[in-house]
């Protein structure tokens, strides 16, 4: 059998010529001397032969049909065949359907859209504007919105039971601070009225980590980092090189790109994310509130990160 041509026409539009795990394009334009170059795969779900990755999930006749097909670059092509323990048929699907829905999402022309109008012009998809450098493209460095597919990315949580115990010891201060307000005297009871007042500052950030703690996701499609407040977003095709580097003497995650002053320096932002000039780089995320060492956030980023850290 064979994959009719009007299947193979709704995969390559559904997923606008795109890889559905790392979404790089795949058609590469011609140059002067040769024509275009196609390096994707129209890759099945459940192969094709009795021995191949996932065979003998459905019949025969569905093989090669648009709903076992899923397209895909060379590498992750090689990868999906080689890992099907972990790219299960239901993972496949997963990202082919996540991928889709991304794909209609950020390249399907307004509603309002005349038709005839259409087909005179190219119509313009909408940019995200945030930071200084990110109007050039569709990229919001602090999307909230999960950038990396269902099933395509691993998750490293904070800390959340240190931040409770320390929320429970500055309220037990405040507690004798409060004391020493009712019974000092007029000095002692203006440095107790000081102290409560940084205990209770205290008291809100830690508050604030231990209901929402840092979450960081390394993924197919980048790296993203969830903080109490704000988020961050770095596709891997405007990362030039990452790792995680001592910055100011902490463990963080670093990202050298040429969009890097998109984000805010620390002065200006606070906790999350930041551009450090001296390092030429982002910090995505500080490792010190993570769960996670650093051998494990570099093994996802060697796994992910398509060459990128070292």
């Amino acid at each position: 059998m064979t994959v009719e041509a009007r299947d193979r026409k709704i995969l390559w539009a559904r997923s606008h010529n795109a890889c559905a795990i790392c979404r790089q394009p795949l058609v590469l334009n011609a140059t002067e001397t040769d024509r275009e170059s196609v390096v994707g795969d129209e890759a099945h779900i459940v192969a094709q032969s009795g021995g191949g990755p996932r065979a003998g999930l459905i019949p025969v006749s569905e093989l090669d049909k648009y709903d076992n097909l899923i397209l895909l670059c060379k590498v992750h092509h090689k990868q999906v065949d080689d890992q099907p323990m972990f790219f299960t048929a239901e993972r496949l699907r997963r990202l082919k359907a996540d991928h889709e829905q991304w794909a209609a999402q950020k390249f399907e022309a307004p509603a309002t859209e005349d038709i005839r109008q259409s087909n005179n012009r190219t119509a313009g998809v909408g940019v995200k504007v945030s930071g200084r450098d990110a109007a050039a493209i569709d990229w919001d460095p602090q999307q909230s919105a999960r950038g990396n597919p269902t099933g395509g990315y691993v998750t490293f949580e904070g800390h959340q039971g240190i931040y409770w115990v320390l929320v429970g010891i500055l309220l037990l201060m405040a507690a004798l601070a409060a004391t020493g307000v009712i019974v000092g005297d007029a000095a002692w009871r203006i440095a107790c009225v000081v102290f409560i007042a940084i205990d209770v500052a205290l008291i809100i950030g830690f508050w604030g980590l231990a209901m929402q703690p840092v979450r960081l996701e390394v993924g197919v499609a980048g790296v993203q980092t969830f903080f109490p407040k704000n988020s961050a977003w770095m596709p891997w095709d405007l990362i030039d090189r990452i790792d995680v580097t001592r910055i100011d003497g902490n463990l963080g995650l670093a990202a050298w790109s040429r969009h890097a002053d998109a984000y805010p320096t620390a002065g200006e932002e606070g906790m999350g994310a930041h551009y450090v000039p001296s390092l030429g780089a982002v910090t995505l995320c500080p490792l010190g509130p993570l769960r996670a060492g650093r051998r494990e956030v570099v093994r996802a980023l060697q796994f992910y990160g398509q060459n990128r850290c070292a």
